[in-house]
């Protein structure tokens, strides 16, 4: 399989009739009941009524369809079983080489959720999501209501999960429509520093291809570097293209975990709905918000804290899926980026994935 890597050089960018089967006999009784008002030349209210019906009904049974999502979405009318998409946590305690005193899963190697713990120099091996975590029952769903207004339907979901899975959850379960390419924007979550006239010709032409083809836009879904920029040109252009995070759960603030799981007393109509805390970021923490221009996040989880890069794992995943499986043509978009950008283009174009790199910005 063939894959293409393109560079743009920002330098210098300036009604349906059925036939009558071969057997008559026991059509025409059945037949006759629609062709009453279809043939017929009757005036009546009620014959107009189901001769439109009868004429167009592919076009009303649509209509009546987004005319429910619709009421659905207004209401908060939502039955749905999240418990089937799981999270994670470390229950062995695995101390890590720097310091015996802290597991490999970020936190500390007496914390109340590990059940066991390894000290001996000769048992500590290396820790690792399969080995020393457990899966449970996820905690974290619903609608998140952002300072601007702007809403996000949320999971936190095991990272491990399948993602035909993930994929039904969008279409199936958030009703999106299956989209007619993935445009995966990737780049520096860090010392983003594309200038103003590059990010607004960028910013462009995402929107229109999402528009065009009716595609989803995939980020890392956190309010950081080039995923801010993606979040501006959605608010800008004011238009409903899903976008769609992948961030890690072990890297949002501990707040924001506090606020997405689920309280009872909350749940009004079968959805819960919180309202995203204000959370200042240290500079050089470890952890980020949440973009609030998404209109989707899936927070997979590890069972680690900090846990950046593992966000990528389940949307590559994904997106291979998407191209593979289902035959939806996956472009990525690379702007900036470092090392882990770098490993993201190399298993792309190793996947037959199209790249496009926004060549002459810097960093990668």
């Amino acid at each position: 399989m063939t894959s293409r890597v393109h560079a743009i050089d920002t330098e210098s960018a300036t009604t349906t009739s059925v036939g009558e089967p071969d057997d008559q006999e026991g059509f025409d009784e059945g037949r006759n009941v629609t062709s009453l008002y279809l043939q017929r030349e009757e005036t009546s209210p009620e014959a107009d009524k189901f001769r439109k019906y009868m004429q167009n009904k592919d076009i009303f049974r649509k209509k009546r369809k987004r005319q429910i999502i619709k009421k659905v979405e207004k209401e908060g009318v939502e039955k749905v079983d999240y418990t089937s998409y799981g999270k994670r946590l470390c229950h062995v305690g695995i101390p890590t080489m720097k310091d015996k005193n802290v597991c490999g899963c970020g936190r500390n190697i007496q914390d109340q959720c590990h059940e066991t713990y390894k000290n001996e120099e000769q048992d500590r091996g290396t820790w690792n999501f399969r080995e020393h975590t457990k899966v449970s029952t996820t905690d974290a769903y619903g609608r998140i209501l952002f300072s601007s207004d702007r809403k996000a339907k949320y999971v936190r979901v095991d990272c491990d999960i399948p993602v035909k899975t993930v994929f039904e959850l969008l279409t199936n379960v958030y009703n999106l429509q299956t989209p007619g390419v993935i445009l995966s924007v990737v780049g520096s979550l860090m010392g983003f520093t594309v200038s103003p006239k590059i990010e607004k010709i960028i910013q462009r032409g995402m929107i229109k291809a999402a528009i065009t083809t009716n595609g989803w836009i995939t980020t890392a879904g956190f309010d950081a570097g080039h995923v801010i920029s993606v979040g501006d040109a959605l608010r800008s252009h004011n238009h409903s293209v899903p976008c769609i995070g992948f961030p890690s759960w072990g890297c949002l603030p501990d707040i924001v975990q506090e606020t997405l799981v689920v309280k009872e007393q909350s749940i009004k109509k079968g959805v819960y709905q919180c309202r995203y805390p204000k959370t200042e970021i240290e500079p050089g923490s470890a952890r980020e918000n949440l973009n609030g221009n998404h209109s989707h996040f899936i927070i997979s989880d590890t069972g680690a804290v900090t846990d950046w890069g593992s966000e990528s794992f389940m949307r590559t995943a994904l997106e291979a899926y998407l191209k593979n499986v289902m035959h939806i043509p996956v472009v990525q978009v690379v702007v900036q980026g470092g090392l882990g950008v770098a490993r993201h283009l190399h298993e792309a174009v190793k996947s037959g994935t199209t790249s496009v790199i926004v060549y002459g910005q810097g960093c990668l």
